[in-house]
């Protein structure tokens, strides 16, 4: 189960951490079926060529979503991995910590509830999400379960499939207002107090939540689903034509939206949503945000910086 040293990478998910700063997840493409392992990047826009790429390894890992913690009076910012068996990893200058989500991934026993998908901070909490209903909260420095209301509910009395209810993506403005999605349309929204079930307008697979505002909630799903609202007046389809690609996220930059997608990135203006013509073809763009003026998309093979006039595609080092 030996890798090759010099093996291209394929970046799966990544996380603004400023204006030149962006940290993200990476496997091996010359790496064995067999074995589970992910490397961890930072890039510095900002510094010499020589210096531009950290790296640290996760054997064993396969991670699957990652997060920014901003620093408060007594921690230090640091950025948070989330693998799919739900190992979590707290990094900063401080240094490592590592952390298990009991109950989360696949582990053939009974207590294991399925992969993880998604991790968040919220508040001054941190959130994630998986298979099977899970979600989870992070309450001084313990992981405890956190989907009553949503893991009580039968899949038949969730959507008109009965199909395992997979959750994708979760986000709030603060812990009194959280979204979670998943597949088959699932949209559901946390007060406070309880989760409550929104009425299914789609059956598309649900990917990814950016919110504007209490009132301005946007959702990205399968097949060029876009949807727009909130909990209180429910949501409604912007765009839900039958597209061969899957939108996956959304942020605004310059009062405009951006899409990532699995063909390219796209630009939403005037209810229109177009393809954005960059210099190269980018495939993959899972995650994209926005950070001091900046707007960060990541690919599966580059990486996009936008100062909002001149597009910036980043090579990965290991691509060259």
């Amino acid at each position: 189960m030996k890798k090759t040293n010099n093996s291209s990478i394929t970046m799966l998910a990544g996380t603004a951490i400023s204006e030149t700063i962006y940290y993200m997840t990476g496997t091996l493409d010359n790496l064995a079926s067999d074995m589970i392992f992910t490397r961890m990047f930072i890039y510095d826009d900002s510094a010499t060529p020589s210096n531009q790429w950290f790296h640290h390894d996760l054997p064993g890992w396969a991670v699957i979503s990652t997060c920014l913690v901003p620093a408060n009076p007594t921690t230090p910012r640091h950025v948070c991995s989330l693998s799919e068996q739900g190992d979590v990893e707290l990094y900063s200058s401080a240094g490592i910590r590592i952390e298990k989500i009991k109950g989360a991934g696949l582990s053939h026993t009974e207590e294991s509830r399925g992969y993880m998908t998604r991790i968040r901070h919220i508040g001054d909490a941190l959130y994630a999400c998986g298979y099977a209903g899970q979600v989870y909260k992070r309450q001084k420095e313990k992981w405890e379960r956190f989907d009553a209301g949503i893991r009580d509910k039968s899949p038949s009395s969730l959507t008109t499939i009965a199909t395992p209810l997979d959750l994708i993506d979760i986000h709030g403005l603060h812990q009194s207002d959280i979204y979670i999605v998943g597949s088959e349309g699932f949209i559901a929204h946390y007060n406070g107090m309880n989760w409550s079930i929104l009425p299914p307008i789609t059956r598309a697979c649900l990917y990814g939540i950016f919110i504007q505002s209490e009132s301005e909630v946007w959702v990205a799903g399968s097949n060029g689903t876009i949807l727009k609202g909130n909990a209180i007046n429910g949501f409604r389809a912007i765009c839900r034509k039958t597209l061969d690609c899957d939108f996956y996220s959304i942020a605004n930059f310059e009062d405009e939206y951006y899409i990532g997608a699995s063909d390219g990135l796209y630009n939403m203006r005037h209810g229109k949503i177009l393809k954005v013509n960059l210099p190269e073809k980018i495939i993959e763009i899972d995650s994209i945000e926005t950070k001091n003026g900046t707007l960060w998309a990541l690919g599966s093979k580059k990486l996009i910086r936008y100062d909002g006039t001149t597009w910036k595609l980043i090579n990965h080092i290991d691509n060259n």
